[in-house]
């Protein structure tokens, strides 16, 4: 016999039916909306946003101290000398006492970046010797400088800062221009200043070594500057004439340099 359901209660295949066609429905829908929208989401997602840009701010600041820190805290022992100061051909006392006041310097301190600075001072100096003597034995000195910066301080080892230029015979094969090779002539065999011709003979095979027209335009303009400041004192023709020949060459061999005014005469 059929069970019938219970009072009250309706049969299950009722469930799914469509409300009565007066549109009303037996049941109360709640609108259910997004957690957050419109401005609410927009703010929240500002809030989430910040408190991570605050944790990575401090997380970085903290590995940024931790860094300054070690490298602070970095201990550097005694200075092993660079060099022999005794086979530094010093051009004056001075020159000498500066030099050997940063050496000092450098010994006492204690710390890491600042005896590195101390030291790579001293190596300019002594490249700014090279560049004046043209001698072999400062070159000889300053390779082993650069040397010993670039064992010490690797990190700092740019082949521009540690590449020790050629600015004599004994290093390099000079080849001097023909017009170049007649001025040298003519200098060596004439009544000229001896200062003159040394710095002439200088800038000419430092200019020949090279192979860089840069280097080399820069070498002969300091030639033509020692010619032109000759000239200011003594009006000699013989300097003028100098001068002519040797600005002469430098305009037809450089013609896209620009030439410091101050040397015009």
């Amino acid at each position: 016999m059929p069970v019938s359901p219970a009072a009250g209660t309706q049969p299950a295949t009722n469930v799914s039916q469509k409300p009565a066609s007066s549109g009303k429905s037996g049941f109360i829908k709640i609108p259910v909306e997004p957690l957050f929208s419109g401005i609410g989401h927009v703010l929240f997602l500002a809030a989430v946003v910040a408190v991570i840009g605050v944790l990575i701010f401090f997380v970085g600041i903290s590995s940024f101290q931790k860094s300054i820190s070690n490298r602070s805290s970095q201990k550097i022992g005694p200075l092993a000398p660079p060099i022999n100061v005794a086979d530094v051909k010093f051009p004056g006392d001075l020159q000498r006492d500066l030099f050997l006041k940063k050496l000092h310097d450098a010994a006492k301190a204690t710390d890491y970046t600042a005896r590195y600075k101390l030291l790579l001072d001293n190596y300019s100096t002594l490249l700014g010797f090279y560049s004046g003597d043209h001698d072999p034995k400062t070159r000889a000195v300053l390779e082993q400088y650069a040397q010993y910066m670039i064992n010490n301080y690797p990190e700092h080892a740019q082949e521009s800062i540690y590449t020790v230029p050629c600015f004599d015979a004994s290093c390099g094969k000079a080849s001097y221009p023909a017009e170049i090779k007649k001025i040298k002539d003519e200098v060596d065999n004439g009544a000229f200043d001896k200062s003159l011709i040394q710095n002439l003979d200088r800038s000419f095979e430092a200019a020949a070594l090279s192979s860089d027209k840069n280097f080399q335009w820069s070498m002969y303009i300091n030639a033509l500057s020692g010619v032109k400041s000759l000239y200011d004192k003594n009006k000699d023709a013989n300097v003028l004439s100098l001068y002519k020949e040797l600005l002469s060459f430098i305009e037809k061999n450089y013609p896209n340099y620009i030439m410091p005014p101050q040397i015009k005469l």
